[in-house]
């Protein structure tokens, strides 16, 4: 399949990086993949979050819905200030790739990991829960 992303903000690198990560033999209806690790993704610093949902027709992929979006916290040391971050590590978590739901269904280990290290956890929940069809 070919691949075409918008070269805005790095959309089209950012998801071929994703994409390699995860592998392509790896991809199933229903995914939801999160990233935001600057160096994979191809964009900005750890609160810009990628997202990846491959979309299925006839049980054949067909093209791939890629968004960003800035996200207010990241479990650093400040919320949504990085000024006093001097490294990656200092903006707290960063996910290079991670298939949060998995043919439809959530996991609960990485859905988990993500709501404990945000402090906005209420505002992550319903946008997270969104994309699930169970």
């Amino acid at each position: 399949m070919e691949l075409y992303a918008s070269p805005y903000c790095g959309g089209d690198i950012g998801l071929k990086r994703i994409l390699d990560r995860i592998g392509r033999d790896n991809i199933f209806p229903d995914d939801f993949i999160i990233a935001n690790d600057p160096f994979i993704v191809a964009l900005g610093h750890v609160p810009d979050w990628s997202f990846v949902r491959p979309i299925f027709y006839e049980n054949e992929l067909v093209f791939y819905h890629f968004f960003k979006t800035h996200q207010y916290d990241t479990g650093g040391a400040h919320m949504e200030r990085i000024i006093q971050a001097y490294s990656i590590a200092m903006q707290r978590d960063c996910y290079s790739t991670l298939k949060l739901i998995e043919k439809g269904r959530i996991d609960e280990k990485v859905y988990s990991l993500i709501l404990n290290n945000v402090r906005g956890a209420a505002m992550y929940e319903p946008i997270i829960c969104s994309y699930t069809l169970q």
